[in-house]
């Protein structure tokens, strides 16, 4: 009996590891809120078919930052915003009961020009929630910057979005500011944690003039209403300096952030734990001999690389399996990008590969294969043109903003045996337990 009972243990691990195996091949159905994005100016792609195609009905207009959610299960779009306004599925703005998404008003400027305007994060205990947090409110003060010029920061918050109103298109049903006394910057990521009875999620932004980083969690109770606070690294900027991407790892593990400074560029990257949501091990790289600043960035989806794109057709391509400061620096790679179009975003995609967003063009760029060191991984132009029922539609800045995990197999300190519905047998996980577990 004993044999007995410990072949069928064998075959079971087996069994297990063999699915894990071909799960490791395939895109995880997960993916699919990611499947359609509407971005820049009235455009749009489909990611559900074999190939990616154009969409013609996009309401948004975006120089940068917006965010598109999609049905997990179907891919079937649930709704989008620019920071301005959140549309529905049949591409109508979505109606408020008593409550609107901070800053979405026609005069309210500062989401219009905001890195990273919004992001999606479901409600871990209702499938039909959804948050979608904005950098952006109206009752917060202009600061003025060093050249007299005048900009609008603001406090980070959140709308809620309940997908059971309005005959199954959605309603937003309230909203709450999470940083009443503290201005934040444009910066917005998050990551799933793990958990025995499912996920919760971290949720970050940096305060301005200061090296704080803000970690809200979001379980099935809701959004945390005390962050946890790091502070660490360099303080956060003001202004066109402060401009450009923050992301964490699809895996949870590290955080990149990038500052646009003037005629440079500032890199920076940390470890992050998302057990308990803290920010630490800081590696800053200043790359100087740009001539101009830095303003997009994604890890690859094996976690293996970072890119970094300049503001001058630059794409800066690192390894960062080791976080020291020499070892990435010393395995920088450089490469041009085709055509005359600024370079902004970058974003994986369902289809694994990274596209890049550029200033007023047709045509975006894509990195075939991010996960290929050098130019092995194949910085093309994507031949989708973009289109609009007008015909107007182009590229901007940004591209729709995502928590990158739900392109990874398995998150760092996730030890439940179920990640997304899907069974992880990953031995470099962290043994750590979740302190909301």
């Amino acid at each position: 009996m004993m044999i007995l009972t410990a072949m069928m243990r064998r075959l079971t691990c087996f069994a297990l590891a063999l699915g894990f195996a071909i799960l490791m091949t395939l895109p995880l159905s997960g993916q699919r809120e990611a499947a359609i994005w509407y971005f820049g100016f009235q455009s749009g792609i489909d990611f559900r078919p074999d190939a990616p195609i154009a969409l013609l009905d996009s309401r948004s207009n975006a120089l940068e930052g917006c965010v598109s959610y999609s049905d997990p299960q179907t891919g079937e779009l649930l709704f989008y915003s620019n920071g301005f306004k959140i549309w529905r599925r049949d591409h109508q703005v979505m109606s408020a009961n008593s409550a609107w998404l901070p800053g979405n008003q026609q005069d309210w400027p500062s989401s219009f020009s905001t890195t990273q305007a919004a992001m999606v994060v479901p409600h871990p205990g209702n499938d039909k929630l959804f948050y979608v947090f904005n950098p952006g409110n109206r009752t917060n003060p202009i600061v003025p910057l060093a050249n007299n010029a005048q900009r609008l920061f603001n406090e980070l918050s959140y709308t809620l979005v309940d997908m059971r109103k309005a005959g199954g298109m959605g309603e937003i049903v309230g909203h709450q500011a999470l940083t009443p006394s503290v201005t934040m910057t444009e910066k917005l990521s998050g990551t799933a944690a793990c958990r025995e009875n499912g996920l919760s999620y971290w949720v970050l932004s940096t305060e301005l003039n200061s090296n704080a980083f803000y970690a809200f969690h979001v379980d099935e109770d809701g959004v945390a209403e005390r962050p946890v606070v790091s502070r660490i690294g360099p303080i956060h900027r003001t202004g066109v300096a402060g401009m450009g991407q923050m992301k964490i790892s699809p895996d949870g593990s590290m955080l990149a952030v990038v500052n646009n400074l003037p005629s440079s560029g500032q890199l920076l990257l940390f470890r992050f734990d998302p057990t308990n949501g803290k920010v630490h091990s800081p590696v800053e790289l200043n790359i100087t001999d740009l001539g101009t600043g830095m303003y997009g960035l994604s890890f690859s989806p094996d976690n293996s690389l970072l890119y970094v794109a300049d503001m001058r057709r630059t794409l800066m391509q690192f390894s960062v399996t080791d976080l020291d400061q020499q070892a990435i620096m010393d395995s920088e790679v450089r490469m041009s990008m085709p055509g005359s179009f600024g370079p902004g975003q970058l974003q994986i995609a369902p289809d694994r590969r990274i596209y890049i967003a550029r200033l007023a063009a047709r045509k975006l760029l894509r990195i075939n294969f991010p996960n290929r060191a050098g130019p092995a991984c194949e910085l093309r132009e994507l031949d989708l043109e973009l289109s609009s029922a007008n015909g107007l539609a182009q590229s901007m800045f940004g591209l729709p903003n995502y928590m990158d995990y739900i392109f990874s197999n398995s998150v760092t300190g996730c030890n439940t045996k179920t990640y997304r519905g899907v069974c992880v047998l990953n031995a470099s996980m962290s043994a750590k337990k979740s302190p909301f577990a």
